[in-house]
C-alpha cells in the first residue's frame, strides 16, 4: 500500500498503522486487534529495517514498535519516525518497564497488554489526528 497523501480521518477504520515487532505471537495478536477494531490499512513487520522502508514511502498515522526488535532499539526507531513524520502517534511497547525511563516523545505500553489497551491507544491516535486536522 502506498499512501503518499493523508487519508481524511473520521473513524478507527481510517487510521494507517505500522507495527514493528519481532515476536510472532505479539505480531499476530496486534494484527488480530487491528482487524478486530476495523483498521483497514496496516503493515505488521518483524524488523526495524522493514519499518524504515515503509516509513520512507508511506504516511502513517500510528507506529507501534517493540523496544527491542531483533537487537535493534525501537525507541531510536520511533525517534527517527518523529523526525520524518512528526504527526504520527508513536507507541513503544516492552515487557520491561525500565525501558520506558527517559521516554518523552512517545507513548508507552507494558507487556502483557490486552485488547482494550490497544483500542484505547488507537482511539487516542485518532483523537490526536483529528485535532491536528482542525488546526
Amino acid at each position: 500500500m502506498n499512501t503518499t497523501t493523508p487519508v481524511p480521518l473520521k473513524s478507527l477504520a481510517s487510521l494507517t498503522v505500522l507495527v514493528v515487532e519481532d515476536e510472532e505471537m505479539i505480531r499476530d495478536a496486534l494484527m488480530h486487534n487491528l482487524t478486530r477494531f476495523g483498521i483497514q490499512h496496516f503493515w505488521v513487520v518483524g524488523t526495524v529495517a522493514e519499518g524504515r522502508a515503509i516509513i520512507s514511502h508511506a504516511m502513517v498515522n500510528m507506529v507501534i514498535s517493540d523496544c527491542d526488535v531483533n537487537g535493534e532499539n525501537g525507541k531510536v526507531f520511533l525517534d527517527k519516525v518523529a523526525d520524518t513524520q512528526p504527526c504520527a502517534y508513536r507507541l513503544l511497547i516492552s515487557g520491561n518497564p525500565d525501558n520506558f525511563q527517559g521516554v518523552t516523545l512517545h507513548k508507552c505500553l507494558g507487556k502483557p497488554f490486552g485488547s482494550n489497551d490497544i483500542k484505547a491507544h488507537l482511539e487516542e491516535a485518532l483523537d490526536q489526528m483529528l485535532w491536528q486536522e482542525q488546526r
